[in-house]
């Protein structure tokens, strides 16, 4: 049976715009992380912490919010709202500051990697769907 003439465009063009959409990989983030400084409140801790997010994908990626989750109430994360852009195959600074239940904190200092949610989307693409992934972060001693 002959494929209809007007049929033939409309492959192509779902052909192409799949095509260019695998051809950028979202934004991937790996990196490390560093607590700057500790308050301790009683009940709660305040840590800062600096992170060095390195972005292995090809486009740019706007980080919005990090999280961390609670260590005694698994269904809830600490969630600090920000703001930066870091660009394809390259690294970006970034600090911010969580407020923790204290038991929380000695349990989750003890480790030497940390995961991170971080919420974000895609610069540049035909979709600026926000984007949640769980990273891995190393520690670094500073």
């Amino acid at each position: 049976m002959p494929s209809s003439p007007r049929l033939i465009p409309l492959i192509l063009l779902v052909a192409l715009s799949l095509g260019a959409s695998w051809a950028s990989p979202p934004p991937q983030f790996s990196g490390s992380y560093k607590i700057t400084q500790t308050t301790d409140f009683g009940a709660d801790v305040r840590i800062a912490v600096d992170m060095k997010l390195l972005n292995a994908g090809d486009t740019a990626a706007t980080v919005t919010a990090v999280s961390i989750r609670s260590l005694s109430s698994p269904h809830q994360m600490v969630r600090v709202a920000t703001t930066v852009t870091i660009q394809g195959h390259a690294d970006g600074q970034l600090s911010v500051q969580f407020l923790v239940p204290k038991k929380d904190f000695n349990t989750w200092a003890l480790g030497p990697h940390q995961q991170f949610t971080l919420n974000f989307h895609s610069v540049s693409g035909a979709s600026n769907k926000p984007i949640v992934a769980n990273v891995l972060l190393s520690r670094t001693k500073g």
